[in-house]
């Protein structure tokens, strides 16, 4: 009876939204004894189309953050990645401002510690009998 919908629970619906689907034209199928937000979307179709437009935008806003590359899939493909390996990040070079700022919150960072250090000793001689 439900075949060639998807179920209410299914990733894709929950990804895109009941309200998003039906003001795409999309129905979702419920019966009388369906719980709250149950039922079945009746065009996977126009489901899967929603999916790949909501991950498309999501693409463009991570862009714009900088990234030179971005994919987006609605299913992860092992085989895709089988050969890939994994790049380790280099340090960038800082500025002389950068620099100086990283070391003065160095320098408080170790006076914030050897502080901490010196209450921790207070505290253990106080509660020891």
């Amino acid at each position: 009876m439900s075949e060639g919908q998807v179920s209410s629970d299914d990733r894709r619906a929950s990804f895109v939204g009941a309200a998003a689907y039906e003001a795409a034209g999309g129905a979702i199928i419920r019966d009388l004894f369906d719980e709250e937000g149950g039922g079945f979307f009746a065009d996977a179709a126009l489901l899967n189309r929603l999916v790949r437009e909501k991950l498309a935008a999501e693409a463009a806003t991570i862009k714009a953050e900088g990234w030179k590359w971005i994919v987006v899939e609605p299913e992860f493909n092992h085989e895709m990645t089988s050969d890939t390996r994994r790049v380790f990040a280099e340090a960038a070079p800082l500025s002389d401002t950068d620099q100086a700022k990283l070391v003065e919150l160095e320098q408080r960072h170790n006076a914030l510690s050897d502080e901490d250090d010196g209450l921790r000793g207070v505290c253990r001689k106080a509660a020891s009998p």
